[in-house]
């Protein structure tokens, strides 16, 4: 039995030898077929787009012959066929690829880059994104402001540009100077009354409906409307309040605009837009404070026939009173040239009358950071030693000039 296996894979030799053979020749059989043009075109586009996609050069005419020189002949195409082939994939591959694909071999520089700026300009961003979020929301504010849901935050807004407004009594001739304007008081009595009569300013609104109030240039007639104003102002917001609105009658020298279109432009101005809708609800509830101002400004020269624009002011306030009878009303005008012109309408006529010495003293007291040198009290005895001055100090704007150039 041993003598006969050996024998066995000898005789195997001769066929194993034969298929090994046969394999090989296949293979070089196979691998020596010649390409055919549009198997190795397509070859050539494929290189182009690997290249285009990874962002390398275009290959040279050198180099694709090196790729696809042997093949290209052996398929029956010129260099320039591969050349062409090339190219035409390699730019077309380019142009469909997206824009930002560029940038993806930096986009770790591009990113850090963009990290350093913001880092050094995050404050400037900051500021700038917070100034454009709140252009946004004051562009909507101004839009939203006169709608019943908002008027709360727009009465806030309001009180808010009355106190910064008519908090301070600007001295005249010294601007930088300032009166606290919750520690000046103006005596007013009713007209014909005696003086000892005297009427809190605060306590107008609660005994009287409908006044007007007279004085002398300077006696403290617009002050007593800021006041008014201001108290209002220092309160919270309060359902059913009496909001004031101060008008300037001088206003209604320029312009044909109404006494309504001038309550609207009135709240527009302290930081209550779009109010057409509040003036006219508060107007028919009777809360709204009117208070117009300087009624002796208004021009009372004649043009032609027709009445003048004093005559015209009058009516239109009148009309608007009877219109609105609920609505309060103070209206302000210089003793010697008030005409009674709302005798119709006014409860009353109440006249700003002059300081007494205590009035003069307590207004004096108030003065801010009188000079070491020249206290308060110096002033109070130079003005009781003279007697001219001190009827001129018993005006109200006179003394704060006097006590000025003092």
């Amino acid at each position: 039995m041993l003598l006969f296996l050996p024998s066995r894979p000898i005789r195997l030799l001769p066929s194993l030898l034969i298929c090994l053979l046969c394999i090989s020749f296949t293979s070089i059989t196979l691998s020596q077929v010649p390409p055919t043009p549009a198997t190795l075109i397509r070859s050539i586009q494929e290189r182009a787009q690997r290249d285009s996609d990874a962002d390398s050069p275009k290959a040279s005419p050198h180099d694709l012959s090196i790729l696809f020189g042997k093949e290209a002949e052996a398929a029956g195409l010129t260099m320039q066929d591969v050349v062409t082939a090339y190219d035409q994939a390699y730019l077309a591959t380019k142009q469909n690829k997206p824009w930002w694909r560029s940038f993806l071999p930096n986009a770790g520089w591009i990113v850090a880059i963009v990290f350093f700026f913001l880092l050094i300009l995050q404050e400037t961003f900051r500021k700038a994104v917070g100034e454009l979020a709140e252009k946004l929301l004051r562009r909507i504010y101004r839009r939203t402001a006169g709608y019943k849901i908002f008027q709360k935050k727009a009465l806030r807004n309001y009180k808010k540009a009355l106190v910064k407004k008519y908090q301070h009594f600007k001295i005249p001739f010294r601007a930088e100077r300032d009166l606290d304007m919750g520690k000046i008081y103006i005596p007013i009595k009713i007209k014909g009354s005696d003086n000892s009569e005297l009427i809190n300013d605060s306590d107008i609104i609660d005994r009287f409906k409908r006044v007007v109030v007279t004085g002398a240039p300077g006696s403290g007639k617009s002050m007593l409307l800021k006041r008014l104003a201001l108290s209002y102002a220092l309160k919270p917001v309060q359902p059913q309040e009496k909001t004031p609105v101060l008008i300037d009658l001088r206003r209604f020298n320029e312009g044909e605009q109404s006494l309504v279109d001038h309550l609207i432009a009135t709240l527009a101005v302290n930081d209550f837009p779009n109010a057409a809708n509040y003036i006219d609800a508060s107007l028919n509830d009777g809360t709204l404070l009117l208070l117009f101002d300087g009624l002796d400004e208004v021009a009372n020269l004649r043009q032609g026939t027709g009445p003048t624009r004093r005559e015209c002011v009058v009516r239109e306030i009148i009309d608007l009173l009877d219109e609105h009878e609920d609505c309060p009303a103070i209206i302000t005008c210089r003793t010697a040239v008030y005409r009674r012109d709302f005798d119709d309408i006014a409860e009353r006529t109440l006249e700003i009358v002059e300081f007494s010495d205590q009035q003069i003293q307590n207004f004096l007291m108030s003065w801010p950071e009188p000079p070491a040198n020249k206290p308060i009290e110096q002033l109070i005895t130079s003005l009781s030693e003279r007697p001219a001055i001190l009827a001129l100090a018993r005006n109200p704007l006179l003394l704060t000039i006097v006590a000025f150039l003092y």
